[in-house]
């Protein structure tokens, strides 16, 4: 019953020695799993495996974690993402927040990113137009010569009226396409950890 749960039961005459990295973390949580209790703490569920197989575990545990508890360790923010109801975070020893992801990006998020893609030639444009639609965003990132990343902090933009002019936007200016996304889990993480820092190093 238990190998069913974890999609082994093809596997159930194998020695663990003998299978994939992927599937021993299978068998892993197998064993955790056969007195189905209602606490289980994982550590670095998916450290080591390839992108797909790491998807894999990852909706395995989300298919699993119902009824019960996982406490889970993780260095991966998008595996926290994917995956916790709450996180907490923790920089040199201290928890330095906690809750759901989407109360940390509110709470400690520094704002948004827009990203553009353009037509190369109308570049000069484009810079213009975001600069009068947004005086105080900062370019971040220039990906070849056709797309652009601006960040901008949320006391700083309404997105109301960003995707307005987007939406308004003249043909001829060449604008292809755009995406605006909230701060970042692994971003707030790195707000944490260059905020400590300092208190943990400076001379006694």
């Amino acid at each position: 019953e238990t190998l069913s749960l974890v999609g082994m039961v093809d596997y159930k005459d194998s020695m663990p020695g003998d299978l994939s990295g992927g599937q021993r973390k299978r068998v892993g949580l197998a064993r955790a799993f056969v007195h189905d209790p209602d606490l289980v703490l994982y550590d670095e569920p998916t450290t080591g495996l390839d992108p797909e197989t790491k998807r894999n575990i990852w909706a395995l545990l989300d298919r699993v974690k119902r009824d019960r508890c996982i406490v889970l360790t993780t260095h991966s923010m998008d595996e926290a993402d994917a995956l916790c109801g709450r996180i907490g975070i923790m920089s040199h020893g201290l928890m330095r927040c906690i809750g759901t992801s989407l109360h940390l990006k509110n709470r400690y998020g520094n704002g948004y990113q827009i990203e553009i893609r353009f037509v190369p030639e109308k570049k000069i444009a484009v810079q213009r137009f975001i600069m009068k639609l947004l005086p105080k965003a900062e370019l971040v990132e220039e990906s070849g010569n056709d797309v652009m990343i601006y960040k901008v902090r949320k006391s700083h933009v309404a997105l109301s009226k960003v995707f307005e002019a987007m939406q308004k936007r003249s043909s001829t200016l060449g604008i292809l396409d755009y995406g605006i996304r909230q701060t970042s889990l692994e971003e707030v993480f790195l707000h944490f950890s260059n905020q400590v820092e300092p208190e943990m190093y400076r001379p006694w």
